[in-house]
């Protein structure tokens, strides 16, 4: 597994993060290799080693920094690798991509290469450089060839495809995550997966890419174009709510709760882009009454299909006493729904409330729940950040 130590909602502390390692380890700096100086590099590894073994990754990191004056060689390998795992105990992203692009440099053929750009590519991820991630993991897939893992391909895949959807590239990131389900269907029988994290997650954001596609369409008033429009944007849809129905699939109960979230949000953006599409103009008062009665009897299936994806979720995570973030989302959707409907989904001549308000926010990923606990295999795992698409 490939990624930062990071507890649950846990950030990079303050005045730690440096391309030098930071102000933790330079403060322990002088008292770690006390005594040390001019003992040969072999002898401060040991030491950098015993340290990070015992728990104390500061005098770690500043023992390695000590070898690295005078390494050569194997040496010289060891020391910017032992530097990187001391780092990313401490969480100092900038030092971990600044030792680990050392070491590539150096040792740009070495068995450990593919790992190596897959550790910088998460800690890439953390500092929000995703082109840069990105980039990290198709290296480390090229430079693996067909020797890497499938279930480490897939992984490489699902990183690659967020950080490209992250950065705004979704034709990019559609194209790497249907390439990674490519490479989960031919080396499924290959090897037995210990975890479906990352096929749930590259299924998840494939569809997230026809989610936002469906919602950066626009409802044009023009009645050509509103036909146009409206037949697009259910063809988007369409694509939308079958990527999340994969994602379903794959199994993993934390991407099983975020795409049956979204899938509910699917259906509540469709009514609300219906209902706040542009009114003809030529309407007068009283035909207005009557456009928006007959468009919320037509938008009825709608409003349903969001409450029944919502009821559904929920009840799926109750069953298995599953408690997340997306769970205690849908729990509010499907209060705030079953409000609008109460309360008559409003007024004559007037739209009806917005199922969905929250979409005028900033988009982002979905992500690990705050203060949740994950299984011992995706505790490494760089996650992202918790906030709905």
């Amino acid at each position: 597994v490939h990624g930062v130590a990071y507890p649950p909602g846990a950030q990079p502390r303050p005045g730690v993060s440096g391309a030098r390692g930071g102000a933790v380890a330079e403060a322990v700096e002088d008292a770690a290799v006390r005594g040390s100086r001019g003992e040969p590099p072999s002898a401060l590894i040991a030491q950098g080693e015993a340290m990070l073994a015992d728990g104390q990754p500061a005098r770690a990191a500043a023992t390695f920094r000590r070898a690295l004056e005078g390494a050569r060689g194997a040496e010289l390998r060891q020391s910017y690798l032992g530097l990187a795992a001391a780092l990313e105990a401490l969480r100092e992203c900038e030092g971990v991509v600044s030792a680990l692009s050392s070491f590539l440099r150096a040792f740009p053929e070495d068995a450990a290469a593919p790992d190596a750009l897959m550790r910088r590519g998460a800690c890439q991820a953390e500092l929000g450089d995703w082109e840069a991630s990105a980039e990290s993991y198709a290296k480390a897939r090229r430079r693996a060839g067909p020797e890497m893992l499938p279930s480490v391909q897939v992984e490489t895949f699902a990183r690659e495809g967020f950080a490209r959807f992250t950065a705004g590239d979704l034709d990019g990131a559609l194209r790497v995550l249907e390439a990674g389900e490519e490479a989960y269907q031919a080396g499924k029988d290959r090897e037995r997966f210990a975890s479906y994290y990352f096929v749930g997650m590259m299924r998840f954001y494939r569809a997230a890419v026809w989610h936002r596609r469906f919602r950066d369409l626009p409802i044009r008033s023009a009645r050509r174009l509103m036909e146009a429009d409206f037949a697009r944007k259910v063809e988007l849809l369409t694509r939308a709510q079958e990527g999340y129905r994969d994602t379903i699939r794959a199994k993993h109960m934390f991407w099983v709760s975020a795409a049956g979230f979204q899938m509910g949000q699917l259906f509540a953006e469709f009514y609300d882009a219906m209902m706040y599409a542009p009114v003809p103009s030529w309407l007068g008062p009283k035909e207005r009454e009557i456009y928006y009665e007959e468009l919320r009897r037509q938008l009825r299936p709608a409003l349903e299909k969001a409450i029944w994806v919502f009821e559904k979720n929920l009840e799926a995570a109750r069953r298995l006493g599953y408690e997340s973030t997306f769970v205690a989302r849908t729990q509010e959707k499907l209060a705030h729904l079953r409000a609008v409907v109460l309360a008559g989904q409003g007024h004559m001549g007037e739209p009806s409330p917005r199922l969905a308000p929250e979409v005028t926010a900033p988009v982002g990923p979905a992500g690990v729940e705050e203060g949740g606990v994950r299984s011992v295999a995706e505790r490494k795992l760089f996650v992202p950040v918790p906030t709905p698409l």
